[in-house]
């Protein structure tokens, strides 16, 4: 039995070793080719999240605009440098365009704040300037925007965007406050996002009355409007308007007397779309006496002189602390609005 045994498991090894090498042969003769398992997708490698931006609203000054948006207050972005304060008196040091510079500088400004704030759209460096008066303010917004709407918005503020060597600049007003904000963007969320930081910033400002001429020119229609408000004749130069650059500064400054207290508030109105615009000015002075004194002076000019800028000038009277005129070539047009703005404007102001 025993012998039996292990013959059988002999020939069970022979018989298993005998099938293994007729499968080996088997598989020797087949010619077609190998084919390799296909291997695992690998996962796809994905950019690390960037580090999550600093706030620096801890290093703020103690004395910082409170309407200069804390991170974290408009969606998305976060202050990266903090708001710095400066008197007005450091206008040169504190400010790096040499225009936004020599416009601050014609004007009257109490103090400067500045501050860096960023968002995964874009970069914005922001220049908050608190003014003595809303016309100073609302006087540079004028000089500095390309485009200035007549009318504020909703929310009683003015803003502008335009596109300068590759950055957008947004600009904005609100009560006695001027803001420009210089924005590297990626895209267009980029540029909505940086005009949400604009928006919050003047939110918290109390609204303030627009100039006279403003208020007074809403009751003329119109199918385009742009306005500056100035001390000095000299800030309506290079404003891309053919009749304010035929403007003399020494001449004009003398002869309504814009010395530094009186505002000059100048519209450009589209009557009607291709039409050429017609230009009204309000002056407004310290007291009724300064504004008769200015039109006696502006009259006796135009008197002795029919030339160039005065060939189409027109002044109304002396009306409380106002005066108001055109430079427009339609000079029965020019009559018939001044008299119109004049009804519009009060007896005391």
């Amino acid at each position: 039995m025993r012998r039996y045994v292990w013959m059988t498991s002999a020939w069970t090894a022979t018989v298993t070793w005998a099938l293994l090498g007729m499968a080996t042969s088997i598989g020797g003769c087949d010619r077609q080719p190998t084919t390799a398992p296909a291997s695992e997708p690998q996962p796809t490698a994905t950019a690390p999240e960037p580090a999550p931006l600093e706030p620096r609203d801890a290093d703020d000054a103690p004395d910082a605009p409170r309407t200069m948006p804390r991170s974290g207050e408009v969606s998305q972005w976060t202050k990266t440098q903090p708001i710095e304060v400066a008197a007005a008196d450091r206008l040169a040091d504190f400010v790096e365009d040499a225009t936004v510079r020599r416009v601050l500088a014609g004007f009257k400004f109490d103090r400067l704040a500045r501050a860096t704030y960023e968002s995964p759209q874009a970069t914005a460096r922001v220049l908050l300037a608190e003014a003595k008066t809303p016309a100073d303010a609302i006087g540079a917004f004028s000089v500095l925007s390309p485009v200035s709407q007549c009318t504020p918005l909703v929310d009683g503020s003015l803003r502008a965007s335009a596109v300068h060597d590759g950055r957008l600049v947004l600009t904005g007003w609100q009560n006695n406050v001027f803001v420009r904000m210089d924005c590297q963007v990626k895209d267009d969320a980029g540029h909505q996002s940086c005009e949400a930081l604009l928006r919050r910033t003047l939110f918290g400002l109390p609204m303030a009355e627009p100039p006279l001429l403003l208020q007074a020119v809403k009751e003329v229609p119109n199918e385009g409007c742009r306005f500056w408000v100035v001390r000095s004749a000299a800030m309506l130069r290079r404003q891309s308007n053919p009749r304010l650059d035929q403007i003399d500064p020494a001449a004009l400054n003398s002869r309504l007397g814009l010395s530094g207290e009186a505002i000059l508030t100048v519209v450009s109105v589209e009557q009607t779309r291709g039409a050429a615009p017609i230009i009204i000015w309000l002056a407004k002075y310290p007291s009724p006496a300064d504004a008769k004194a200015a039109a006696d002076r502006y009259g006796q000019a135009l008197a002795d002189n029919g030339h160039g800028l005065d060939a189409v000038t027109h002044i109304g009277q002396a009306k409380g602390r106002c005066l108001m005129g055109t430079w427009t070539a339609d000079q029965e047009a020019a009559r018939e609005l001044v008299k119109l703005l004049e009804e519009a404007l009060p007896e005391s102001d």
